[in-house]
Order: structure tokens, then sequence, then C-alpha cells
């Protein structure tokens, strides 16, 4: 299964493009912290399309950023015609989760709506006629 779940800041503005078709594109890159290693961070490339990528575009370097995806590759020939690869996740969605210069105790997503409103429910004593 090619699942990615990463957390870290975004090294530099998110890009945001069009395609010839119109479509929504945005390139950026999270530097992520190694998780039990001390002062080792790691460098990420994403792409996201569409609402996820004007979503995204919105972000600034520095802003904390959660991202799900999946890992891909890509074949390239650079300027001077040598064959590269390029790794990448492909966004399928992304939370800005802190703003830079915001505290953690202020962080909240920024598509956040509010708390949710829980109801009560009743305990049932019999659950014989339960379908599990």
């Amino acid at each position: 299964m090619n699942v990615v779940v990463m957390s870290g800041r975004l090294s530099h503005t998110p890009e945001l493009k069009q395609t010839p078709s119109g479509k929504a594109v945005c390139t950026f890159s999270l530097a992520v912290d190694r998780p039990r290693v001390k002062d080792v961070t790691d460098f990420y490339n994403f792409v996201a399309w569409e609402h996820t990528a004007e979503y995204i575009a919105r972000a600034k370097k520095g802003d904390t950023v959660e991202v799900h995806g999946y890992l891909t590759t890509r074949q390239y020939e650079d300027r001077s015609g040598a064959k590269r690869t390029a790794i990448e996740v492909k966004v399928d969605e992304a939370h800005v989760i802190r703003k830079v210069g915001q505290s953690e105790a202020q962080a909240t997503p920024v598509d956040y709506d509010g708390p949710v409103e829980l109801t009560k429910f009743n305990e049932v004593s019999d659950d014989s006629d339960l379908p599990f």
C-alpha cells in the first residue's frame, strides 16, 4: 500500500500554476524532522492539483502543513540531456496546521468550523436485539 502522511514546515512559499487546460497545480516542499533523531531534517517535494492546489497556495514559507498522499516517481531529461528521476508526493489532502508566528496554543487548522456539539445517547440495558 502506497500511503504517505507527513507534517512539516513549508521550505518556500508554494508555487501555483495553471495547466494549458486550466487546471490548478501547486508545487511545494516540506522540511520534515526525522522522528527520534535530533537536529536532522529531510526535504520532500509535493504536487497538489485543483482545489487542494488552490488551498495550499494560500500558505506561506514556514507554515506547518500536514499532507496525506502517495509516493510517485517520474523520469525526465535535464538541460544537459541527462536522464533524471524525480520522486515526489502527490497530495490527496492537505491542512495548514499552524501559521508562521502562531503559538501552538493558537494553532487550529485553517478549515476549522468550530466545536462539534455532541449529543447524548441512551445506554441499552438489553442488547439481545442488536444486529451484531
